[in-house]
């Protein structure tokens, strides 16, 4: 069982920037290899690393989507602009023979289409145009909205992509509701997506779903909508690969991840654990279908890493692997960034005191 319970960091709002999920237009870690490890330095004190992996198997495409429109009171001016323009682009960019289901989400559900209607239909130019006429009002409750989107999905794979804050602000999500959530999510094969837009958002619930579930997010305050919508519509149809039995073979680590772990064809997902890995890293794992996986980092794909791995490892083996919104290798690289600079400023308030 997956718990929160001695983590640093709230499932509200994010207040510590090294908190928060990580969000970056360019990709740099597009043409680093299938499996890289980061690694701190040999010290006094215990070692500790993390572990990036890419699946490398043709992903199977998912063709049917629902997206989850934030109606809420912060959702006004500029950010209810950006959110009707981000899903009138995203609708349009979806392929042909999809099937989309539209609702707005604050503290109640309000599907604005008959179901799942196809792409490119009058249903959906409808159902965006009654979403405009929809004043914002109340606090979301993100669970409630997402747990809805269950029953109206049959046991077919689906993408949820979120447009909102990520403020689940009408249901604080308890460590053991976030959890059966993961787990309903991971079992309906339903991966999560997030854009997130507002006056404040949080990185850190909205991370942990899509890291967990095998989604992605971006954040509209750094990239244009124009240039996410056709790569939201990509994202979407990609269906993650869920790996069991993840081990690094023949050396004594610990991996503080759970039983399952979702992997993306287009970008990393990032495992910490405890120990001194070598240079030459084989890691094996099994799919959902029971074939065997493994992975050879190169020994020029072993890269060291600061103190943050130390704090990151604690937070996810403390939650059973859980608790971590560091998402891909440019999520990790941003962390290390915000943690030194979280250092650097409270050395400076020391000095002062």
């Amino acid at each position: 069982m997956r718990h929160l319970a001695g983590s640093f960091c709230s499932l509200g709002l994010g207040v510590s920037a090294f908190c928060h999920a990580v969000i970056a237009d360019s990709k740099p870690e597009a043409s680093a290899p299938d499996a890289v490890v980061f690694r701190t330095s040999a010290g006094t004190g215990p070692q500790h690393f993390a572990l990036a992996l890419r699946s490398a198997g043709t992903p199977e495409s998912i063709k049917r989507h629902v997206i989850l429109v934030d109606t809420s009171a912060s959702q006004i001016g500029k950010f209810r602009d950006n959110s009707l323009n981000t899903l009138a682009a995203v609708l349009d960019k979806l392929p042909a023979g999809h099937s989309v289901m539209v609702a707005a989400v604050d503290s109640d559900f309000a599907s604005l289409t008959d179901g799942f209607v196809p792409t490119g239909s009058e249903e959906l130019k409808s159902a965006v145009s009654r979403l405009s006429a929809r004043t914002p009002m109340g606090a979301t409750d993100l669970s409630a909205a997402l747990r809805n989107t269950f029953s109206q999905n049959p046991a077919v794979p689906m993408s949820v992509l979120y447009i909102g804050d990520g403020i689940s602000a009408a249901d604080q999500l308890s460590a053991e509701s976030l959890d059966a959530l993961v787990d309903d999510m991971i079992s309906r094969s339903v991966s999560f997506h997030a854009f997130l837009l507002g006056p404040q958002v949080d990185t850190q619930l909205t991370g942990i779903l899509a890291n967990q579930t095998g989604g992605t997010f971006e954040n509209s305050q750094a990239i244009s909508v124009e240039a996410s919508a056709e790569r939201l519509a990509m994202q979407l149809t990609v269906a993650p690969e869920i790996i069991r039995n993840l081990e690094i073979d023949g050396q004594s680590l610990v991996l503080a991840a759970h039983d399952s772990v979702a992997l993306r064809s287009d970008r990393h997902t990032v495992v910490f654990g405890k120990g001194a890995p070598s240079n030459q890293v084989h890691v094996s794992g099994e799919n959902s279908n029971g074939k065997s996986l493994a992975w050879d980092v190169p020994a020029n794909a072993t890269k060291e890493a600061g103190e943050e791995l130390h704090v990151l490892f604690e937070r996810a083996e403390k939650s059973g692997g859980l608790n971590s919104a560091v998402v891909g290798i440019d999520g990790l690289m941003q962390s290390s960034v915000e943690f030194k600079t979280a250092v650097d400023q409270s050395i400076a308030v020391a000095r002062r005191l």
